[in-house]
């Protein structure tokens, strides 16, 4: 299984698609990021959808990058037979959105298979597939896609497949069109025009930016991919293309993120402005906050290692600076909460724990009084519930309240 890292991301403004590292674009929703997947093997399997356009033999070999200041994405395969090139992108959007993969020879002659499985709806609708002209359509519902290559096409197990063999300076077009089922087929657009078309319009947004210096490359390519979660209609920025990807494997919080979430988003546009993407206008300062938390008694190792960080021209303001606290374990409350816990529940364990969230604690030492946060939930040994903080599904058993309420009452009776 393909980890989330290895994924690049190709997409037009509307919407994106996902491929890893051997040739599968493995999630791609149409026509827009909030749209039910065609392929959604990335949550699933291969029988949820996906489109692989690889070697036929094991890779010996694999590197990628986009080309520069573009989101054309340009991978390079290594087998035992040769070497070939594949180049994917998404054109600028025109009626209809479009898919274009390119395939090329560059050493030896190398056996191709393209594997085209759609599968609407995250994965749940198997298409009818037919032969319009010189092209394949599926349709289910509302959705069609029209799948356009001079390479021969034959059907395998609800799979689209063709299979091919590429030499020095041979290439290979593909082009998938997602379009409304009820209207005609989209007009056919050329593979190595839309090429230029994408490589021309990406250029053009980047030449807008002014950041020069250490880590140009870096920096404008992760701006490149916040450009691409940009739903050009409105301007909303969607927070990721993906959706029900938990934080890890049988975690939760699999949100939905396809949509615009509005602290992301005003991040994001702070990022764009600061390097330049505005019309007319030259930023004469770049700005970032840093959210930054130590330990007691390192408060000076934190603020020497961040002045080390950010060089000696670069000026640092203190937005908010608190300090850590920490106090021992013992007193008067401390023996109230141990022995109302111990009531309820003779065989708890009761120790402090360091909390990185902020706290009244700090105001009240400043009155020389010592407080202490107190939460008695008994829960579940199988209840992942620091998983669940902030989630939109945070919660916690009804005994687990119930404990808790009874732990309070004999420690107010006691305090």
């Amino acid at each position: 299984m393909a980890r989330i890292e290895d994924y690049a991301l190709i997409g037009d403004l509307q919407t994106a698609a996902l491929v890893n590292r051997q040739g599968s674009i493995d999630w791609c929703c149409f026509p827009r990021f909030d749209s039910g997947a065609c392929f959604a093997s990335l949550l699933g399997t291969p029988d949820d959808g996906r489109w692989v356009l690889a070697p036929t033999s094991p890779l010996t070999g694999c590197s990628r990058a986009y080309r520069t200041d573009t989101l054309v994405l340009e991978s390079t395969y290594e087998t035992a037979e040769g070497v070939v090139r594949a180049i994917d992108f998404m054109p600028p959007r025109g009626y209809a959105p479009d898919i274009v993969r390119i395939v090329e020879g560059v050493e030896g002659f190398v056996p191709m298979r393209s594997e085209l499985v759609i599968r609407f709806d995250f994965g749940q609708i198997v298409p009818w597939v037919r032969r319009v002209d010189h092209a394949r359509v599926a349709v289910a519902g509302p959705d069609a896609l029209c799948f356009r290559t001079p390479a021969e096409l034959h059907g395998e197990n609800m799979t689209t497949v063709s299979e091919f063999s590429l030499g020095p300076g041979d290439r290979m077009p593909f082009v998938l069109t997602w379009f409304p089922s009820h209207e005609p087929l989209p007009d056919e657009i050329d593979p190595d025009e839309a090429l230029e078309d994408s490589i021309s319009y990406w250029h053009e947004w980047a030449n807008s930016c002014v950041h020069y210096g250490p880590y140009h490359d870096e920096i404008h390519q992760s701006l490149l991919l916040l450009k691409a979660l940009t739903y050009e209609p409105t301007g909303g920025i969607v927070a990721a293309p993906t959706t029900s990807l938990p934080e890890w494997i049988g975690s939760v919080r699999n949100w939905d993120y396809r949509f615009c979430w509005l602290r992301d988003a005003t991040l994001t546009l702070l990022a764009m402005l600061q390097a330049g993407y505005k019309v007319n206008v030259v930023p004469g300062e770049a700005t970032a906050h840093v959210d930054g938390r130590f330990l007691p008694g390192y408060e000076d190792e934190f603020f020497d290692t961040l002045a080390d960080l950010v060089g000696e021209n670069v000026s640092v303001d203190w937005v908010s600076k608190q300090h850590a606290l920490e106090t021992t374990f013992d007193g008067d409350l401390v023996d109230a909460i141990t022995a109302s816990l111990l009531d309820e529940d003779p065989e708890a364990k009761v120790a402090p724990y360091l909390m990185s969230g902020g706290t009244d604690a700090k105001h009240w030492r400043k009155l020389g009084i010592r407080s202490f946060g107190f939460a008695p939930l008994r829960l579940p040994a199988d209840l992942d519930f620091t998983a669940l903080f902030h989630g939109v599904d945070e919660r916690v058993p009804v005994d687990a309240l119930e404990f808790g309420a009874r732990v309070f009452d004999r420690f107010l009776d006691r305090a």
